[in-house]
């Protein structure tokens, strides 16, 4: 999908600048967290982490799944191969390591091994934030 020219959806899905949209979510960061009921002990550890990770704000467009989890992949149970991605209720344009977030969380679980297979079969690697 990332491959793909986001060129002829680009009327029908946003954000229009990337770094707007950033500027957005790390303004928000704090309270969609407070939210979900998140300690003020974690809370006030998100500004400094946001900002010692700065993101690309103009990077390469690519089409974004935003979601990606195992409950949308499609697989041939014979051989175990993907067949389909499905559920692009929220796609966009921007980031491609942007859906790598949901991968993280909901396919690899956190577990950093799988992870990085993951990204090593992809066949690009992103710098890891220190």
């Amino acid at each position: 999908m990332h491959s793909l020219s986001p060129e002829p959806l680009r009327d029908a899905l946003g954000p229009e600048d990337w770094g707007t949209f950033l500027d957005r979510r790390t303004a928000g960061a704090v309270e969609r967290q407070r939210v979900h009921g998140l300690s003020a002990a974690w809370l006030e550890q998100i500004p400094d982490f946001l900002a010692s990770a700065p993101l690309p704000r103009a990077p390469q467009p690519s089409l974004l799944h935003t979601e990606v989890m195992q409950q949308h992949f499609l697989v041939d149970p014979d051989g175990w191969r993907m067949t389909g991605l499905f559920d692009f209720e929220q796609a966009m344009i921007g980031d491609r390591a942007y859906d790598l977030v949901g991968v993280g969380l909901f396919v690899t679980y956190g577990n950093a091994a799988l992870l990085a297979r993951l990204t090593e079969v992809y066949g690009n690697s992103f710098e890891p934030c220190q």
